[in-house]
């Protein structure tokens, strides 16, 4: 992997965790929301949406895993 690589996949990691927490912001406001309100079906909702979060989180790490795997020559 050339460092320009690197730096693209890097800013890309970067990308994708800001987005991530922007998500995970945007569940905590929503799921204290449905905590007030009693909203069984909201709360259906908070839940595949923190299932989502989760996916998208092990893909993140997963990609960051292989980016330090194929980096290993820039140590």
């Amino acid at each position: 992997m050339t460092r320009k690589n690197l730096d693209h996949r890097l800013q890309g990691i970067r990308d994708e965790l800001l987005y991530l927490s922007s998500m995970v912001e945007a569940a905590l406001v929503n799921s204290v929301s449905v905590l007030k309100s009693h909203d069984l079906e909201k709360s259906r909702l908070v839940h595949r949406n923190d299932l989502r979060i989760n996916a998208e989180c092990f893909e993140l790490e997963r990609q960051i895993i292989f980016t330090i795997a194929r980096s290993a020559c820039f140590v």
